[in-house]
């Protein structure tokens, strides 16, 4: 096969030299292929894989659970104020001494 292609380019001999460069050159290229490819593969099936949430039908526990989280994003939002009274109540405090 390479003497075909080498024959089409005008060139009538090639050494064992020419020949061992060109079948490292190709050996490297089709590792890089096949390192693309797999790579690829991984990332198809990946993206395949079913999201990792959990579904349950228990809907009374569900509730439960976004009940505790709003009531934490609540009391965060509450301590934030709460935090900002106390610092204005304080320099109130020390303007009016």
């Amino acid at each position: 096969m390479l003497y075909l292609a080498v024959s089409r380019c005008g060139v009538k001999n090639i050494s064992n030299d020419v020949e061992h460069c060109v079948s490292l050159g190709v050996e490297e290229r089709v590792r890089g292929l096949v390192s693309n490819l797999i790579k690829l593969s991984k990332q198809r099936v990946n993206i395949e894989r079913p999201s990792q949430l959990l579904i349950t039908s228990d809907v009374g526990r569900q509730i439960s659970l976004m009940n505790r989280k709003a009531k934490e994003e609540l009391d965060k939002v509450q301590a934030k104020e709460a935090e900002k009274l106390r610092k204005v109540n304080k320099v109130s405090v020390l303007v009016q001494i």
